[in-house]
Formats: C-alpha cells, structure tokens, sequence
C-alpha cells in the first residue's frame, strides 16, 4: 500500500461527518496527527515524515496571533533553496 499525507478542512457545520472524515485518512500518514480548531472551522492533517522527521515539520501551522492556518499536501522541490 502506497501511503502519503492526508488532509481535510470543514467550514461551517463541524459537527457534520467530523469522524468519518478522520477515519478516512488516518491510514495515509501514521507519524503525526495534527488539528486546528478555529470559531467557525476546523482542519486536520495527517502526517508521512519522509524528508524532514523532526517535528517542526507538523502541520497545521499557525501564526503568532493564531487566526491563520497553513496546511499542505505534498513535497516542496526547492526545499534546500528555500
């Protein structure tokens, strides 16, 4: 099986299918879980540590004031540039 990170975000109802939603993709990233929690939002990522393992690579990031979220799914190719 061909494992890689999940995400998922839902604006509005968090109430509406929460569980099945998570239960979906905690397969695809066993290293770390990670959730958010916003008024009127919430997101979820689950983790495939593949190039950075430490943990300051968990998502989702927030901002100092904790009112943005960052999450992504994928590799970044220039990460040494950068």
């Amino acid at each position: 099986m061909i494992l890689m990170c999940g995400i998922f975000g839902i604006i509005g109802d968090k109430d509406l299918k929460l569980d099945l939603c998570k239960e979906s993709i905690n397969n695809r990233g066993p290293d770390y879980l990670g959730t958010v929690e916003l008024e009127n939002a919430f997101f979820y990522h689950s983790r495939l540590a593949i190039q950075d393992l430490s943990e300051l690579a968990n998502q989702p990031y927030l901002n100092r004031k904790e009112n943005i979220v960052l999450l992504f799914n994928g590799e970044i190719y220039n990460v040494e540039d950068l």
